[in-house]
């Protein structure tokens, strides 16, 4: 799912893509599997996404944040890809 919601967005289906990205945070949650890497750019993928097609929703926020903490407990900090979410997060407030 993280492949085909990585295309989509790539070619330029954003609703598709979403779509896609929900489904995959959907089944991971259910899994409780949220740790995973893969999970993590489902994630990601669903945030930027759906930031781009209707801005900062409650919904996409919530993920965003979630993404951060797992993040931030994973990896702390300082890690790269907790400064990128980070960053994101904070100029889509």
């Amino acid at each position: 799912m993280l492949v085909a919601a990585t295309l989509l967005a790539s070619i330029g289906r954003m609703q598709e893509s979403v779509a896609v990205a929900r489904l995959c945070l959907k089944s991971a949650r259910e899994r409780k599997d949220l740790d995973s890497e893969m999970n993590q750019h489902c994630m990601q993928i669903y945030a930027q996404v759906s930031y781009d097609l209707h801005g900062p929703t409650k919904e996409s926020k919530q993920v965003l944040g979630e993404l951060l903490a797992i993040q931030t407990r994973l990896y702390g900090p300082d890690a790269s890809q907790t400064r990128t979410t980070a960053s994101f997060f904070s100029s889509h407030r």
